[in-house]
């Protein structure tokens, strides 16, 4: 069930391109393959059951190929106090009208085989209440443990970066395909910072007037990482509520 403690975080604010603290973002999920422990996409934790993430990370997979583990910081070292939990996965929910050449609708619901007990660094973000809100201009911060540049070695700790919010017609003369409305894009204009590979399918977070965090986005595609003057594409999650609430019972 989706819970009205969401997206509580206790901790300092953040500056972009630095490494997170432990119990920052509680609801940061890991997707890792059975057959290797390898971490390949990120996911938020939602509700007690499920968690989201990009539809292009779940391509391909069948719930027994997919671990979900929650509560996790640092991949090289966990202490008896903070043990990360892992959950196998009964369903993968991606949506229907995923489009693999667009990336069009890339989003999917992970249902885990139990129910997830809320912790002190296990806990889920919010979605947003308003379906109406573009968030143009606003700072939203993306999480994950993927590479620090193109092509080169992950991030073993929870990496975080702030980032703006660009207008969608402002991003579309960027790209030579089309930026509807599901998609949301963030960026700087000088470039240097970046959600990048390994952290698709991962949270893109406001924080609201009452410091609650809300998810807005799901880490897609963007061209290389952190291009100058080239955003990261999202997927809009306001324009997907009426799917999640239909589809994460």
């Amino acid at each position: 069930q989706l819970t009205t403690s969401c997206g509580l975080n206790f901790k300092t604010r953040i500056v972009g391109g630095t490494i997170a603290k432990p119990d920052d973002w509680t609801w940061m999920a890991a997707l890792l393959r059975k057959a290797d422990d390898d971490q390949f996409c990120g996911g938020a934790l939602i509700s007690d059951r499920y968690v989201i993430t990009a539809a292009h990370c779940t391509q391909g997979l069948r719930p027994q190929n997919i671990t979900v583990r929650l509560g996790e910081y640092d991949f090289k070292q966990n202490t008896t106090s903070r043990l990360p939990r892992d959950f196998n996965v009964s369903r993968i929910r991606q949506h229907a009208d995923f489009r693999k050449d667009t990336y069009q609708n890339d989003i999917a619901l992970l249902r885990m085989s139990r129910r997830v007990r809320f912790t002190e660094n296990i806990r889920p973000i919010c979605l947003p209440k308003s379906p109406d809100e573009s968030f143009i201009g606003k700072l939203a911060t993306v999480v994950g443990w993927g590479t620090l540049s193109f092509g080169g070695p992950s991030s073993s700790i929870l990496r975080q970066v702030t980032l703006p919010i660009w207008d969608n017609t402002q991003c579309k003369s960027k790209f030579t395909q089309a930026i509807p409305k599901i998609f949301l894009c963030a960026g700087t204009t000088e470039g240097g910072q970046d959600a990048c590979q390994g952290d698709s399918g991962g949270p893109l977070m406001l924080e609201s007037d009452t410091t609650q965090w809300t998810l807005i986005g799901v880490v897609s595609w963007g061209i290389k990482c952190a291009e100058k003057g080239l955003p990261g594409v999202y997927t809009r999650i306001t324009e997907f509520l009426g799917w999640i609430y239909e589809n994460a019972v």
